[in-house]
């Protein structure tokens, strides 16, 4: 190849190699200090810490602690990515981690414009010296007790993973006040369309199961902000057709932002 040969394919190729890095996505720092005209702010942070509850093990072992977690929150204010900032232990760490994609903000502005930032949270974990007992705060951790509960309105969240369930239980079709819903990690293969009379349900658990499709009206429920659909038998085309229309309630996401299925 002769020198004018070289220099025109050269030429050739310089409108391709700009475009290529005007167009790359500058990395973000977590260390790196933004001056913003407006935080994000989160709009769901007390519904999600609702959703990781305290942990049923660390509870039991009386384990206490704050984990402190940054998040890079994107134009959108939607979770892309965390770091783990402080660890008080795996109970209480994992417990946040597995749920801190549902989070949602208001972006943050600069210049006027939505921006791509990190944003500290911190997760306080402790167990109050006059806790109140299941029973009377609501708070559940099997179908048992929930449905000895003498108000079944005042049962708001019920926590059945890893029972073996193997079909969706109807008695919680009664708890009429239920805002959070876990059914991880059992055998369920369906769930009837009778659970949109839950108006007030907020979290819906349905990872590590054997579903294939899910009630078309669940998505219609003005009260729901999060369904965690992991690990489950959907087939790519229902997938799909979720992503298009629901994706923002699906979790988990991964680094990217992507539902991970």
């Amino acid at each position: 190849m002769n020198f004018k040969h070289f220099l025109s394919t050269l030429m050739l190729l310089f409108p391709l190699l700009s475009f290529a890095q005007t167009t790359h996505e500058p990395y973000v720092s977590p260390n790196e200090f933004v001056l913003l005209e407006k935080e994000p702010a989160p709009l769901n942070l007390n519904e999600l810490k609702r959703l990781i509850g305290y942990p049923r093990a660390a509870m039991e072992a009386e384990i206490e602690g704050k984990v402190i977690l940054r998040v890079l929150v994107d134009e959108r204010g939607q979770y892309v990515k965390h770091l783990v900032i402080k660890d008080a232990h795996p109970y209480l760490t994992n417990a946040v981690t597995s749920k801190i994609s549902a989070i949602r903000f208001t972006p943050g502005i600069q210049k006027g414009k939505p921006i791509k930032v990190w944003v500290t949270i911190p997760f306080d974990f402790k167990l109050l010296q006059d806790e109140t007992p299941p029973l009377k705060s609501g708070v559940f951790f099997s179908l048992e007790e929930a449905i000895a509960c003498p108000n079944p309105g005042s049962v708001v969240e019920l926590y059945l993973n890893g029972k073996g369930l193997t079909a969706f239980p109807n008695e919680i079709l009664q708890f009429s006040n239920l805002t959070v819903l876990e059914l991880g990690d059992n055998k369920l293969t369906g769930i009837p369309s009778e659970i949109t009379s839950l108006t007030a349900l907020r979290f819906l658990g349905l990872q590590t199961n054997r579903l294939t499709s899910l009630p078309a009206d669940l998505w219609k429920m003005s009260s729901l902000r999060g369904v965690n659909l992991k690990d489950n038998a959907f087939p790519k085309s229902y997938q799909k057709a979720l992503l298009k229309s629901h994706q923002d309630l699906i979790f988990p996401k991964d680094d990217k932002g992507k539902v991970v299925w």
